[in-house]
């Protein structure tokens, strides 16, 4: 899953594109170019195992078309004259009246123990930890546009590789040391692509 979120970045340049959001740029599409290709350098090896489950696989690609489309959607739907803070709120209600109705699916429960503090203590270190992380997601989308915020799929590959492999005992797959030096240099790329479009503007 790791790997299968560093497609947004190609999905949503392509859509801001066409779109007419952002100008061709050769820098800002090396970058894209450059991260998507550490991504499959560091899936290729997985899609091609014996065992791979490729309906399973085709399922989990709907997740980053939808990411993709998010981006877009909240820069060219962005009300006027209102800031990050007052919208990640709106966000958070959202998820909350989800995950509500998803306890109400037969088979599912939201309960939890009550017979000790832990639980509930990391209930509350979530909340702040997801408050902040919608907080800062929309900053980010004002500031950096929707082409910036996705590559967030790919610096969540360079960390949750590492984590799976020490943490959930996945074998390391072949080029991952290539797929993050690829990913890396797609984020600079971009990054300077950007500066020098702010660059351009101003003069």
């Amino acid at each position: 899953m790791a790997l299968i979120i560093t497609l947004p970045p190609l999905l949503t340049y392509v859509g801001a594109l066409t779109l007419k959001m952002e100008r061709f740029q050769f820098l800002r599409a090396a970058g894209v170019m450059s991260a998507l290709a550490g991504a499959f350098t560091l899936a290729f090896h997985k899609l091609s195992a014996p065992d791979a489950d490729y309906l399973w696989i085709l399922l989990a690609l709907i997740g980053p078309v939808l990411l993709a489309i998010g981006n877009l959607y909240r820069t060219l739907r962005w009300p006027v004259g209102v800031s990050s803070d007052a919208l990640a709120p709106g966000m958070l209600i959202a998820a909350s009246l989800l995950l509500l109705g998803m306890s109400l699916l037969p088979g599912f429960s939201l309960q939890i123990p009550t017979d000790r503090s832990l639980p509930m203590f990391l209930i509350a270190v979530q909340a702040v930890v997801f408050a902040g992380q919608f907080l800062l997601l929309f900053l980010l989308q004002k500031s950096g546009g929707p082409v910036f915020l996705s590559l967030l799929g790919s610096v969540g590959a360079v960390v949750g590789v590492p984590v799976a492999i020490l943490l959930q005992g996945e074998t390391a797959p072949e080029g991952l040391l290539l797929g993050i030096l690829l990913i890396g240099t797609g984020i600079a790329l971009l990054n300077i692509g950007k500066a020098k479009q702010a660059s351009d503007k101003a003069a």
